[in-house]
């Protein structure tokens, strides 16, 4: 129930919430920032600093996510409700990395996602009315179906599959397409315009969190379970 709640339910509003108060790509990013919330806790917890290299790529990460919101504010393409949003997203995406792991131990990936996308569901829809879906044009209908079947269903059946066969180095760095290829297909399919300040804040935080999930005897302990890495969400 907290992995549906908690994770998959609230990673998924706030991320189609950001996508609203920004674009595809920048709430992809914002999302991909995980591995920072995750490394600043795990430092407070521990009282003590990082190590120098993730010192450095959590200030370029900030940097990144700066020239992203500045380009943003001054375009008009970002509202303040993007940074919020987004940063919950994160929150959701260490959730729903961290919650399934105990339970794949015991219970097959697709039993833990169909249930917890159910619960998550009925929680969704909560003061929600239902849709008119003869007012759904045949276009409008596939998006949907797309979404929940190949972008929801299919994708974290896949990636629960992945927290059993590979590390979190392995999950991270794969996951890494999603943010990239947010950019490249928002520019070539949906005519979406980033100015060179939001792209170099762009590569500024993928490359911030490709040096933080180098293995962890190069950099800082950030932990080894594949807590740090995103979600194909679109």
């Amino acid at each position: 129930m907290i992995y549906g709640i908690a994770g998959l339910c609230t990673a998924q509003i706030a991320f189609f919430s950001a996508i609203n108060y920004s674009n595809a790509a920048v709430a992809t990013v914002f999302q991909s920032t995980s591995p920072f919330i995750l490394l600043v806790f795990t430092a407070l917890k521990a009282k003590r600093l990082p190590s120098l290299l993730a010192g450095m790529s959590l200030i370029s990460a900030l940097m990144g996510i700066w020239l992203i919101v500045e380009s943003g504010f001054k375009t008009g393409l970002i509202k303040p409700e993007a940074i919020i949003f987004g940063l919950i997203a994160a929150i959701g995406v260490i959730l729903y990395t961290k919650l399934p792991v105990p339970l794949l131990n015991q219970i097959a990936a697709v039993d833990i996602l169909g249930w917890a996308l159910v619960i998550g569901g009925v929680i969704a829809l909560i003061h929600t009315p239902l849709p008119n879906l003869v007012r759904f044009s045949k276009t409008q209908l596939l998006a949907v179906l797309i979404i929940v079947i190949l972008a929801t269903v299919v994708a974290y059946d896949l990636y629960l599959e992945s927290l059993k066969l590979i590390d979190g180095f392995l999950a991270t760095m794969t996951g890494l397409f999603e943010p990239i290829s947010s950019v490249l297909f928002g520019m070539l399919f949906l005519h979406q315009i980033l100015v060179p300040q939001a792209l170099v804040g762009i590569i500024l935080v993928v490359g911030a969190i490709m040096i933080l999930n180098l293995p962890h005897h190069i950099t800082a302990p950030v932990p080894s379970k594949p807590c740090q890495c995103t979600m194909p969400n679109q």
